[in-house]
């Protein structure tokens, strides 16, 4: 490759020491963008000196030497280019090497250089790691994302354009102290290319597409498949709407991007053209769930109210109707049924990728459709059974699905480091999984179902040695896997009840007859098994792990009594689930408490908001998984106490919960 000549040109905070790095050599490996041709900052006459200063302190107006910066470009447009395509590769390395043709940009903006400096940096090679001065991955990927935060934030004069670009790149970054980041730099995205686009009105029809307008479509598509990736594996409403959707001019053509299908310097033209396949189908696929991710999610992606009777029965056929769409989208995915004679690993990653967002969105929506119909059993006239069995056969079949694409991505992840978004796809599979190996009755099961746990477990570990926020997640998942096993033990393998057959008709809203229950020993082998006999402890367990990735921690005592009418089993309100000591951290006092923390005085239940008084006995709090480890156990426990016991007190136990806080749904014993 033909590089740009060095020392071309000098620039703002040129004269300021460069900051140290972690090595000696780490030193000579960074120099000032202005050394770069193709880089710019903008304006700066009205900038104040202090603030290119800092920002030179801090290291922003530094970029890798040309010897390092190939690699960070090449992972670029090999990883992040094919699902958020910004720009034309082959007009950014015109651009790159000083050889921009008539009408092209002959600089991009250091912010957007940045930017996309951190979000290659998971795949660069370790030696482009070591000269760079990084430690790891880790690191190398928080210090580039705060010099991209730090020229975002500053005065420089940015056109909206390259905001919007530079903020779409930059939600690819997220922290267990701000979880919410992504959605903010997705706004920020979304604000700024509302800003810059022209209005639906002011589009000229049949008009050739120009480098600008090429831009705008472009942005638009990378924002609605950014937007429609992070509802899904954060379970968070989408912020791309009716509006922001017309502004998107038309799916991909092919014609819009043969530039850089034949230009690219990463791709041949054969596997670049099944890549931009791959993007258009996705694209596709994020305009098919713009409708039912606003309600599934909802406004404020927690709690699902109690419909009337039209209402349920219409979005019960929005998501049958969704589910029958997105089948019909498989069959016609050109990337989904590829199997052509080009089999470069690119092109192996991106179709894997496509299957966990389309197996992603089938078993949300399929968990959603299970969370509606329990909530309003009393609608359906004794059809529940079949509505749970069709529900549960999709869930099924979209987690075997999601198992077989995560297992692809952990062998192949010594070639290729995984991405981040993989996370909140890997969640509920994962746990499913250590149930059903909890769960299996043979030798050569458990040997099987042990190998999945293996390599998703290998995963999460290589996803933790690349990304800061995955230590967070495994940490939290261990919460909620440690009540996946003792539940199995305790409800699922021992079988204690099967679910109703029939329902009696709801009365009102907020009235239902309860069914007649009926005890009969029966023990579950696989997971399936346990949602169709005790779906109501697999929705506890799901939305759980759907609220902490939609809010970034787990259930606490502040949240909403709506959102526990919609998560927590009534019965389950009668427990004290205060923690016990953990044994598997040593002097440890609290479950709550992590080896950094140390011990943590409980106080009373009775003195906190959101106390229930159990009929004058000793006051008891709604179940907190934030403060739960050990104490998962005693809540399985009394699950188990609770559904052995006579029939007469659960109805009446049912009941008494119903009335104090209006949750008529959710039993153990179904």
């Amino acid at each position: 490759m033909i590089r740009p000549q060095e020392g071309a040109r000098s620039g703002p905070g040129s004269d300021i020491s460069q900051q140290k790095l972690s090595n000696e050599g780490a030193q000579e490996s960074f120099f000032h963008y202005a050394k770069c041709p193709f880089l710019s900052i903008g304006g700066t006459a009205s900038l104040d000196p202090a603030d290119l200063m800092y920002l030179a302190a801090k290291g922003c107006m530094q970029v890798p030497t040309f010897s390092l910066l190939e690699d960070f470009m090449k992972q670029f447009f090999v990883h992040v280019q094919p699902f958020t395509p910004l720009m034309d590769e082959s007009m950014f390395w015109n651009m790159y090497e000083g050889k921009p043709t008539d009408g092209q940009p002959r600089q991009i903006h250091l912010l957007l250089f940045q930017a996309m400096l951190f979000a290659s940096s998971p795949y660069i090679s370790k030696r482009t790691l070591e000269k760079c001065g990084f430690q790891d991955h880790r690191s190398a990927w928080t210090t580039l994302y705060q010099k991209a935060k730090l020229l975002y934030n500053s005065p420089l004069k940015i056109d909206p354009i390259t905001r919007a670009q530079s903020a779409l790149l930059l939600t690819f970054y997220t922290s267990s102290d701000e979880p919410q980041t992504a959605n903010l730099w997705l706004s920020h995205a979304i604000q700024s290319a509302t800003q810059a686009s022209p209005k639906p009105q002011e589009r000229i029809p049949d008009e050739p597409q120009t480098v600008q307008t090429s831009l705008y479509d472009r942005l638009w598509c990378s924002i609605l498949l950014r937007d429609r990736v992070i509802s899904l594996g954060l379970r968070r409403r989408p912020q791309v709407l009716s509006f922001e959707m017309n502004l998107i001019n038309s799916i991909p053509e092919e014609t819009a991007y043969d530039a850089e299908i034949h230009g690219s310097r990463v791709y041949d033209p054969s596997t670049r053209r099944v890549l931009f396949i791959a993007f258009r189908d996705l694209c596709q696929l994020a305009i098919l769930l713009s409708e039912i991710l606003s309600l599934m999610y909802g406004h404020d992606c927690l709690t699902l109210p109690i419909l009337p009777t039209q209402e349920f029965h219409n979005r019960l056929a929005l998501v049958n109707n969704t589910q029958t769409l997105l089948g019909l989208w498989k069959a016609n995915s050109e990337i989904l049924n590829y199997d052509g004679e080009v089999t470069h690993s690119s092109i192996l990653r991106c179709k894997h990728l496509a299957t966990a967002y389309y197996q992603g969105a089938r078993s949300h929506l399929a968990h959603y459709q299970v969370l509606l119909i329990k909530k309003h059993e009393g609608y359906l006239n004794g059809d529940y059974s079949r509505h749970i069995d069709r529900a549960g056969q999709i869930l099924s079949d979209a987690t075997v699905g999601i198992i077989t694409t995560m297992e692809y991505f952990s062998a192949s992840a010594k070639a290729h480091n995984p991405p981040l978004s993989l996370l909140g796809y890997l969640a509920m599979p994962l746990v499913l999984s250590a149930i059903d190996f909890k769960l299996a009755t043979t030798t050569s099961a458990m040997r099987n179902r042990r190998r999945i746990l293996e390599h998703l477990g290998d995963l999460i570990s290589q996803l933790r040695r690349v990304y800061v926020i995955a230590d967070n997640i495994s940490f939290e998942l261990d919460k909620i896997l440690h009540l996946a096993y003792y539940t199995s033990s305790k409800v699922f393998r021992q079988g204690v009840m099967e679910r109703p057959k029939a329902t009696a008709p709801q009365v009102g809203p907020f009235t239902r007859i309860a069914p007649k229950r009926t005890p009969f020993a029966i023990s579950s082998s696989n997971w399936h098994e346990a949602f169709l006999r005790h779906t109501g402890v697999y929705l506890w367990i799901s939305t759980t792990v759907d609220y902490y990735f939609s809010v970034g921690r787990m259930p606490r005592l502040d949240v909403p009594a709506d959102y526990y009418s919609c998560v927590s089993p009534s019965d389950m309100l009668q427990i004290d689930c205060r923690p016990g000591p953990d044994p598997r951290v040593e002097g440890s006092t609290c479950s709550g408490t992590s080896p950094a923390s140390g011990s943590q005085d409980i106080d009373n239940p009775a003195d906190r908001p959101g106390s229930v008084p159990d009929g004058g006995g000793p006051a008891v709090e709604l179940l907190s998984l934030g403060s739960i480890t050990l104490g998962l156990e005693k809540v399985a426990a009394a699950i188990v106490s609770e559904l052995v016991a006579d029939e007469d007190e659960l109805e009446k136990g049912h009941r008494g919960c119903q009335k104090r806080l209006d949750l008529d749904f959710f039993s153990f014993d179904d």
